[in-house]
């Protein structure tokens, strides 16, 4: 266990996958159901279809969870599936803890977030 007693594994995925505790929803909505469609995601998850497609696409992008046609699964890595684990833990017995965990992150992780999104003016060399 990490100083604020969350699990290392969980603490990496709160700091530097999952955005929001939506994005939480979601992801254990997909390890539960094994695979399911971005509706039946959407539902479970009780999120409205357009936020969990997008909630969805962001966890693809990062690698935590494969669409197959219209199916979305949790990606098949032995350690992914242990930190999920953990967090799936986390999330039916310290609840509190987790969202705090997710809106109190560190500010050079929020900071490396939000500079991702910087637009910058192109370097001309003068």
């Amino acid at each position: 266990m990490s100083t604020s007693g969350i699990p290392p594994a969980v603490q990496q995925l709160i700091w530097h996958q999952l955005r929001t505790i939506d994005h939480v929803s979601v992801l254990l909505v997909v390890r539960t159901l094994g695979s399911g469609s971005g509706l039946a995601i959407s539902e479970r998850a009780m999120l409205l279809p357009s936020v969990a497609t997008e909630i969805l696409e962001d966890l693809v992008t990062r690698g935590l969870v494969v669409r197959e046609g219209a199916e979305f699964r949790l990606a098949t890595d032995a350690a992914l599936a242990d930190s999920v684990a953990q967090l799936d833990e986390m999330y039916n017995t310290r609840p509190v803890t987790l969202v705090r965990a997710i809106y109190d992150r560190p500010a050079h992780i929020l900071q490396q977030f939000a500079d991702a999104f910087r637009l910058r003016r192109p370097q001309d060399g003068t």
